[in-house]
């Protein structure tokens, strides 16, 4: 599921400072989620996004004589991108999994997660 920004910087936070899943406190509506459908766990599916875009730009600065080729297919795929593409927040996506009880189906708990304000997609 992908989270709206302020969440996933809370769940980011709440992660980084060593807190179980469960313990990270998010809005009211989330926690009630999380309970009612008893969350593991929360892992970010793309590591260290903000970062990895950071020196991929960086790349575009670099004297194009010094790059490897690596890099030079990174900067030719960032040239490709339409000018003001908008390139979306894979760092707010995290896998999550819940410990579902008798009666409950993966199917009503995306769809409960899915309908929350504060997640963009389940």
């Amino acid at each position: 599921m992908k989270f709206r920004g302020d969440i996933a910087d809370a769940v980011e936070t709440g992660l980084a400072d060593g807190r179980s899943a469960k313990g990270v406190k998010l809005t009211k509506s989330l926690d009630e989620l999380n309970k009612r459908y008893r969350l593991k766990k929360a892992k970010r599916l793309v590591k260290d996004f903000k970062g990895d875009r950071g020196r991929a730009r960086a790349l575009l600065k670099k004297d194009k004589a010094l790059l490897s080729k690596k890099e030079r297919r990174i900067v030719r795929r960032l040239k490709r991108a339409p000018k003001g593409a908008r390139v979306p927040e894979l760092g707010r996506i995290y896998k999550l999994q819940l410990e579902l009880e008798p009666g409950q189906s993966l199917e009503e708990a995306v769809a409960a997660y899915g309908s929350d304000p504060d997640i963009e997609y389940a």
